[in-house]
């Protein structure tokens, strides 16, 4: 699957898909407003801060990787409202984005790829299914929830910025995934504040405590959230201590590795485990495909360090309870994943005479919630972020989802191989590791809905815009001058000739 380029017809199809998106944006807010009237005030400071994302479009992205990383501590220490501020700042990175285009700052070709057009067709399909949901607040509010983070992907991925600001972005990345992991395991050796302790048991309750205790929170809410956050970014960190040759990365990036993994094992998410393999090991085949097998040392050295390190901090974390995670391999006497099979039989069968789903709203954190005017099987939680996309769309939906998902790991693989800058490299391939790793973890939790998916989309949308970036910086460039051969003389008349 290549991404396909639009030089010819670029400013008509700009100008259409900008006031398309315009149109879609006044709109939603305007409904929105409609029952919730505090937007409408919230407009001109997104139009203000427009302004400051098309001058500083990296401090932007750099905000919202800090607050998705450290939204629970934020709202426990009364910080930051961290839910209104991520979505001021998506505003106006989208309004900043749009106004650029119209106003033709982009220099280079519109390089779309499919998967990044499939998710965009998701996005506008649940965006008209908000009319689906049993009032329109709810529709909207389950949009924000569901679908509105997964606009960083094309956002980042089209806005055509230079590559030194997705290099900025990559950076802000690793710095953030640094600071998450040494809080949690801060966190871990002398446990929560008082006031972080009191929002875990609050917001999830019993779903923060396994036999009793209280499991690790970090920066976040609850431990389910801590898990998926730092299970993606594990195989980033990875991927820039393989892969970035600066020597004063590496060991912050082997640190955040560790760190992560060790908050996975804390938090007692079972899934995060294959997760965890399944992402590190994308990072080191694909690494190892990129180095043209120059690197086989290097692939061995690292699948030692890594069984290794995940091996000990098991160990030492797990410890006892080592005998839960035999039901990865052996699930059938488990009573979670009992729960988890009952719960998906319950889904599945209310789904029956409704091909196209209960509409949204059904299923997730609003019906969980008490939201929504019914009571369904979604009311108790599915427990899969697949199946409520199916209970609440229904299954073509799904498949739609689910084929933009895979068509996005499978191009972002191939180009990452390929990227010439070993940062670009680095951001790529790291980016397919935390889709590798995010794919399994969707399967048993619903991790779609809350700010833990920002530093996956942001990735993911970083990498696509870096890769086109070095790609439009070949093409400015040019191929490499060849030294010219000598001229060759011309023979001499025969007359001459002596």
């Amino acid at each position: 699957m290549r991404g396909f380029s639009l030089p010819g017809v670029r400013r008509p199809l700009a100008t259409a898909g900008t006031a398309a998106a315009a149109t879609a944006f006044v709109i939603g807010f305007s409904l929105l407003a409609r029952d919730q009237p505090l937007i409408a005030v919230a407009i001109p400071f997104v139009l203000l801060f427009a302004v400051g994302c098309i001058r500083w479009p990296a401090a932007a992205v750099t905000g919202l990787i800090a607050i998705s990383g450290t939204y629970g501590s934020l709202t426990a220490f009364g910080i930051l409202p961290a839910g209104p501020m991520v979505d001021l700042i998506l505003s106006a990175l989208l309004a900043g984005t749009i106004l650029s285009q119209l106003l033709g700052v982009r220099d280079r070709p519109w390089w779309i790829w499919p998967g990044v057009a499939i998710l965009v067709l998701y996005v506008a399909i649940t965006f008209l299914e908000i009319a689906t949901a049993a009032n329109l607040g709810l529709g909207i509010k389950s949009f924000s929830y569901q679908a509105w983070y997964m606009l960083l992907v094309p956002l980042l991925a089209l806005a055509g910025w230079s590559l030194p600001t997705y290099m900025r972005i990559y950076r802000s990345l690793l710095a953030v995934a640094v600071f998450v992991a040494g809080y949690a395991v801060f966190r871990k050796l002398a446990g929560p504040a008082a006031s972080e302790q009191a929002l875990g048991l609050r917001s999830a309750g019993v779903f923060n405590t396994v036999g009793g205790d209280l499991k690790l929170l970090g920066s976040f809410p609850n431990r389910h959230e801590l898990a998926f956050w730092v299970t993606t970014a594990a195989p980033f960190a990875f991927a820039v201590m393989l892969i970035d040759p600066r020597k004063s990365w590496k060991m912050p990036a082997a640190f955040t590795m560790a760190g992560c993994v060790a908050a996975a094992y804390a938090t007692d998410v079972r899934a995060a485990l294959p997760a965890l393999i399944a992402g590190g090991g994308a990072v080191i085949v694909l690494n190892q495909i990129a180095g043209r097998g120059k690197v086989l040392a290097q692939t061995v050295a690292s699948l030692a360090i890594a069984a290794t390190v995940g091996a000990v901090l098991f160990t030492v974390i797990v410890g006892p309870d080592s005998s839960r995670y035999g039901a990865i391999l052996n699930p059938s006497g488990d009573v979670s994943y009992q729960s988890h099979l009952t719960k998906w039989t319950a889904a599945i069968q209310d789904l029956h005479g409704h091909p196209f789903g209960l509409g949204l709203g059904t299923a997730g954190r609003l019906a969980e919630q008490g939201a929504g005017p019914f009571i369904t099987e979604g009311t108790y939680a599915i427990d899969s972020s697949y199946l409520k996309i199916a209970y609440e769309q229904g299954f073509p939906v799904l498949v739609l989802f689910a084929i933009a998902i895979i068509a996005l790991l499978v191009e972002l693989m191939r180009r990452s191989v390929r990227a010439r800058s070993p940062g670009v490299r680095a951001l790529a391939i790291g980016a397919s590791g935390a889709l590798m790793a995010a794919i399994p973890m969707w399967v048993t939790g619903q991790y779609m809905e809350s700010l833990d998916t920002l530093f996956l989309w942001i990735s993911i949308g970083a990498a696509i815009g870096a890769i086109s970036a070095e790609r439009a910086q070949a093409m400015r460039e040019g191929p490499a001058q060849q030294p010219s051969a000598p001229p060759v003389p011309e023979p001499l008349p025969a007359d001459q000739r002596a």
